[in-house]
């Protein structure tokens, strides 16, 4: 659940125009087939794509086409071709659904379609788009700018002259595994040569270019901006969304693809909020992108269930906690693996070795070798000793004690268990926990993937947050009470590097 800003318009993008089968040629001369419907496409903020014609489309069928099953898997295969009316833009609808519609005897018959994916630009699609294929994929990092640390823009006003020269920067290269990884600095303003006007306005953009060794699939594209977008939820602390992906079907040839996806209501963040800025990991980010989306797909469940509860959906308390716990449990596992305590290894050990006889001692072994793994506490404890904040281990072990009760309660009662605490205060419980597990969670994911250890202490012990989430750490006992400092104010703007030359 998001919430949306009432000045906010409702569609991207809703607009009338020409929509005909993907698979039909244009003739010569001609901006559509004769095949041709008007209709209506809209694009809603969260990506989602419908279509609602004027006519029934699908050739050859009767008039009880527009009531076929909607999971109709030739459909799917299948694309639509638009050129809107206002425009002039092109666009291409993939992967359908049919959304609505009406067959009549006596009256207008209609149908409607939804489109997982929609391809829009100025341009004209390639001829075949069967199986579309991108050069590269483009993300503007607008709203970035304070973390990126921009201020190639030098001004100099004196009482009757204002001057403004601009440094354009160099694109900044990481050579990865499986591509081109790069940030490419641009200014928009006037275009160029000379001009007289009243108003002018000038901004410094970057976008962050990535082109693999081979060409992208609609499926790569999304893939990697998934990648991207949460990357830089860990790097900045919030979940402000990017904009939408631009893909190239060959060199200055772009579309915008849009695809369903969560909006978050979090805001741009400033530069005294993020974890981390451009500036500090400019020599290593390369690195650090190539390590998040390796490890990523190495622990799955126990990146993406943390990353999950901070994507902008609204959740209960029990979910989030679970999720948190879930995801710590997860990583314990794939990075240390179903393994027992040294104390049960040992007792299985002198358990086989009082047997005479070999062949039983084999016997044994096997059918004790699914005995109960780590328990659920010690879980959590390993998992979270990794974090670089030297927390107490007796702190941190009567901690994960807790979080493991409430977990267990919860899995297998639907509800607390110990008879101390009512149903307010066990939720009220689960929220501090919460909170704290969050906080170590992003630290130890960013730890994972080889953010500084000193930029982490940084953010936890004396950066902007760092009241926040020592009250934190505090509330659940991880700290001492002393250990919080009054928050830090608003500090003035960090001083921004000078170019390279």
């Amino acid at each position: 659940m998001t919430t949306q800003n009432a000045a906010e318009p409702t569609f991207l993008l809703q607009e009338r125009g020409l929509f005909w089968w993907a698979d039909h040629p244009v003739p010569p001369k001609h901006f559509a087939p004769d095949t041709s419907v008007f209709g209506e496409l809209k694009i809603d903020r969260e990506g989602r794509v419908t279509l609602d014609l004027d006519h029934v489309m699908t050739e050859g069928a009767s008039v009880m086409a527009a009531l076929e099953s909607s999971d109709d898997a030739q459909l799917r295969t299948r694309q639509i071709r638009g050129l809107l009316k206002d425009s002039n833009k092109r666009v291409l609808l993939c992967d359908l659904r049919r959304h609505g519609g009406r067959s009549a005897m006596t009256n207008v018959s209609y149908e409607g379609f939804r489109a997982a994916h929609c391809l829009v630009g100025d341009q004209d699609l390639p001829a075949k788009t069967q199986n579309i294929s991108f050069a590269y994929i483009d993300v503007d990092l607008k709203e970035f700018e304070e973390w990126l640390r921009l201020g190639s823009l030098y001004t100099k006003q004196s009482k009757v002259a204002l001057h403004t020269n601009y440094h354009h920067p160099k694109p900044i290269d990481y050579a990865l595994e499986l591509g081109r990884l790069s940030f490419i600095y641009d200014l928009f303003g006037p275009r160029l040569g000379k001009s007289r006007r009243d108003e002018i306005s000038l901004r410094e953009v970057v976008t962050i270019r990535w082109k693999q060794k081979r060409r992208a699939s609609i499926s790569d594209a999304i893939n990697y901006f998934g990648i991207l977008q949460d990357i830089f939820i860990l790097l900045k602390d919030t979940g402000h969304n990017l904009e939408w992906p631009m893909v190239a079907t060959e060199k200055s040839r772009t579309f915008t693809l849009y695809f369903q996806r969560i909006i978050s209501p979090d805001e741009a963040p400033r530069y005294y909020e993020c974890i981390t800025n451009f500036i500090q990991l400019r020599d290593t980010f390369g690195t650090l992108f190539a390590t998040w989306w390796a490890k990523r797909e190495v622990f799955g469940p126990g990146f993406n269930l943390y990353i999950a509860t901070r994507r902008g959906m609204l959740m209960y308390t029990e979910h989030r906690f679970i999720m948190l716990i879930w995801g710590l449990e997860a990583f314990h596992r794939k990075k240390y693996g179903a393994k027992r305590s040294s104390r049960t290894e040992k007792r299985i050990q002198q358990i086989i070795e009082k047997l005479t006889e070999p062949k039983d001692q084999r016997d044994l072994a096997k059918w004790l070798r699914h005995t109960p793994e780590l328990n659920l506490e010690q879980r959590i404890f390993e998992t979270l000793s990794e974090v670089p904040l030297d927390l107490d281990p007796v702190r941190l072990r009567s901690f994960a004690k807790e979080c493991a009760r409430d977990r267990n309660d919860m899995s297998h009662f639907g509800e607390h268990q110990d008879g101390e605490r009512t149903s307010s205060e066990y939720t009220l419980g689960l929220h501090k926990k919460s909170e704290a597990l969050s906080y170590l969670f992003h630290v130890l994911i960013l730890h994972e993937i080889g953010l500084d250890d000193a930029i982490l202490r940084w953010w936890v012990n004396e950066g902007f947050h760092s009241f926040h989430i020592k009250s934190a750490l505090v509330e659940v006992g991880l700290l001492p009470a002393d250990a919080i400092k009054p928050p830090v104010p608003i500090p003035p703007p960090m001083p921004i590097p000078q170019p390279a030359s």
